[in-house]
């Protein structure tokens, strides 16, 4: 075996485990702490998983697997084969179903309303929190039963048969009979099911803000002018926390397609795919912290206080225009008759009641450079 499927996922590996590890400690660390937002709990868990498949699943690599595999710098066994195979069906598991959880979470809060308080009630908590490790360790047993944990082919053991691919080519195997049709269906349409549901989440959640803003337009003052700016942002935003989990299993879509229809693998794909899926972590750091990078590069020190960052990256003013629509257009509703100003104060009130679950979802640096960090730092305490 090359090299190249060996060596390199190793160096991303690490930027994937350090990646994850500077979102813990940002989340723990931080002042005021953060670990009373669900969010943020749901952000250590996802973390937590993506380093322990990032080290001891890439990071370790063929180390675990038996010199009788072939792979180069083999030197483990049976046992550790499988239990790196074990941790690395189990906890990719864990962060792809927090991937969900998360954006279930955002478009609880963005759409329905739902504030803190609610997302504390013990079936909120059970269904976003606790829940997604336990089918992620359930779909984990199966091949272990079935000794399914071997030497993949690549750089690490996942779910394979000995020897590889024993039922394309129409021999015996001798351990994990049914793991190659495991492997190529039922993970990859786990990885495909959850690539389409956060689409449609993601999308959910721009199409509110979209309407929210729009319904806002009846507050505008004559010669106002209409603004999407929120509409953009979290479209931006959404599409970024899409890629970030995309991107890292696209070259794995592709190599499971290619061997659905039988095509030879390519080396320079090979390598995309094993350094890709070991870079999770990375990409999620990126999203998670760059617009407080962009914003100390764009505003050198006036960017400091906004520590507190949300890992699909809304802004704290996200609904900035909302208060600003309240103070120009007040005169306008006054001067509307007493009962019909109060019918349109109340609606406008639930209208943007969305803009202060944004605003506690997590605040993150503004992007203007000309706001003073006391200002940054009051909007991290929400």
């Amino acid at each position: 075996m090359s090299k190249l499927l060996v060596i390199p996922p190793k160096f991303t590996a690490l930027l994937s485990v350090a990646g994850s590890s500077s979102i813990i400690w940002d989340i723990l660390c931080s002042k005021p702490r953060k670990t009373n937002k669900m969010s943020k709990l749901i952000l250590l868990g996802l973390s937590v998983g993506d380093i322990m498949t990032s080290f001891f699943v890439h990071f370790v690599g063929s180390w675990a697997a038996p010199p009788s595999s072939g792979a180069y710098g083999a030197s483990g066994t049976i046992a550790t084969c499988t239990i790196q195979g074990f941790i690395a069906q189990w906890f990719a598991g864990v962060s792809i179903y927090y991937n969900v959880s998360l954006s279930i979470l955002f478009l609880l809060m963005v759409r329905y309303k739902w504030t803190e308080r609610d997302l504390k009630t013990w079936k909120a908590q059970f269904f976003l929190l606790y829940l997604p490790p336990i089918p992620s360790l359930f779909f984990s047993i199966y091949p272990l039963i079935d000794n399914g944990y071997n030497f993949g082919g690549l750089n690490n053991c996942f779910i394979q048969s000995v020897p590889l691919n024993c039922k394309s080519w129409g021999v015996d195997c001798k351990r994990g009979e049914h793991m190659e049709f495991y492997n190529l269906w039922f993970s990859t349409l786990i990885l495909a099911t959850t690539n389409v549901l956060l689409v449609i989440f993601i999308a959910l959640l721009i199409w509110t803000v979209f309407q929210i803003e729009r319904k806002n337009d009846r507050y505008l003052a004559a010669g106002m002018r209409t603004s999407r700016r929120n509409t953009k942002d979290t479209a931006i935003q959404g599409v970024l926390y899409i890629l970030a989990f995309f991107l890292t299993y696209l070259p794995w879509y592709v190599l499971m397609i290619m061997k659905a229809a039988g095509q030879p693998y390519t080396m320079p794909l090979l390598v995309w795919t094993v350094c890709s899926v070991s870079s999770q972590g990375a990409f999620n750091a990126f999203v998670y912290f760059h617009k407080k990078l962009f914003a100390k590069l764009r505003c050198g020190n006036n960017s400091e206080g906004g520590n507190s960052l949300s890992f699909m990256a809304f802004r704290s003013g996200m609904f900035k225009t909302n208060t600003c629509m309240t103070e120009n257009s007040s005169s306008h509703v006054v001067s509307t008759n007493r009962a019909s100003g109060l019918d349109s104060i109340k609606e406008f009130e639930n209208e943007t009641t969305v803009s202060q679950n944004i605003k506690s979802i997590d605040p993150i640096t503004p992007k203007d450079c000309d706001v003073e960090s006391g200002e940054q730092q009051k909007a991290d305490m929400y």
